[in-house]
């Protein structure tokens, strides 16, 4: 047998040969990168090759941080190749789509619904009637204001509920500055962000009906019933495609419990249990109120100069202008 033909190159401990030269030309072009010449490829791997062996030697590469990056970047690409690459290859055909649907129609059904618009103020202070009926009477008005002249309150149906009258008549934070709107709320429900009264009271109300002011332990609400949605079986044509992305995500999640299960099954793990029953973590760092080297704003005289505090002052010590 002839002997083997001597390296291309060598670099430390390190061998390049005409094969590496050929591989790396042919990635360099892949990447959309001119290839000038092999001598240009070949100092281009020497350059790389000997900054790796100066690497590997170097203080930093030990470092916990530089470890990590390089363990997450094997990990990811060992996972883009193995587990992501199962994923990829899970399918969901139109049989399973019909089977789902036929399967779970109260799944995908839609609801009932009805939109509502409320005012509401908060309770008089307990025993004090004249206020009790002072806020009655506001919410009164401002529902008389409202049947008297739903376009005007409403700007012409551009601000939804009670219109510009909620701002004024309501103390609902989250509503009050939009009318009123609460939103689409789902008939049926256990539970609501309102008292059950008032849900109630609105869903019973024809669309566009305004009920009277209703008293509850929160205080005092006139609800109005802006629409309603009657429940209804959507065509399997309309959800499909939802459906699939829920099938493809549940199967996927499958596949990845699966990889995991495995992974530990075939692998030899043994853990202390006093160690382990012992565990404690650092406490989690307090952040700071006032990042450091900032005054807060309070501690400023109004020229826009640092104030001293009480304990910074002298005794005797005033400030001027």
């Amino acid at each position: 047998m002839p002997p083997a033909p001597a390296p291309l190159a060598r670099v430390g401990d390190a061998v390049i040969t005409a094969a590496d030269v050929a591989a790396e030309a042919q990635r360099l072009r892949t990447a959309g990168q001119s290839v000038a010449d092999a001598p240009t490829v070949l100092q281009g791997l020497i350059l790389r090759t000997a900054m790796l062996q100066e690497a590997s030697t170097s203080a930093w590469v030990n470092a916990p941080e530089a470890r990590r990056e390089r363990e997450n970047l094997q990990l990811s690409q060992w996972l883009d190749h193995t587990l992501q690459a199962e994923k990829r290859r899970v399918t969901v055909t139109d049989d399973d789509l019909r089977a789902f649907y036929d399967a779970h129609a109260a799944e995908v059904a839609r609801p009932a619904m009805a939109r509502l618009a409320i005012l509401h103020r908060k309770s008089a202070a307990r025993g004090n009637d004249a206020s009790a009926e002072a806020l009655r009477a506001a919410l009164r008005q401002a529902r008389q204001a409202y049947l008297d002249a739903p376009a005007q309150a409403t700007r012409d149906g551009r601000i939804p509920g009670f219109g510009a009258l909620a701002a004024e008549a309501s103390e609902h934070a989250t509503s009050r500055y939009r009318g009123g709107d609460v939103g689409w709320l789902e008939i049926g429900r256990d539970a609501y962000p309102l008292p059950t009264a008032i849900v109630e009271a609105g869903f019973a109300l024809p669309v566009g009906g305004v009920s009277d002011v209703i008293e509850t332990g929160e205080g005092l609400y006139v609800v109005m019933k802006q629409d309603q949605r009657e429940a209804r079986t959507v065509p399997f044509d309309e959800v499909a495609a939802t459906v699939r992305r829920r099938l493809l995500r549940v199967r996927r999640d499958q596949v990845e419990a699966a990889f995991k299960s495995n992974l530990l099954a075939r692998t030899a793990v043994a853990i202390d249990a006093a160690q382990a029953a012992a565990l404690t973590l650092p406490e989690a760092p307090v952040p700071q109120s006032t990042p450091p080297g900032l005054v807060p704003l309070t501690r400023f005289n109004r020229i826009g100069q640092p104030m001293e505090s009480a304990s910074d002052t002298a005794p005797g010590k005033e400030e001027t202008e």
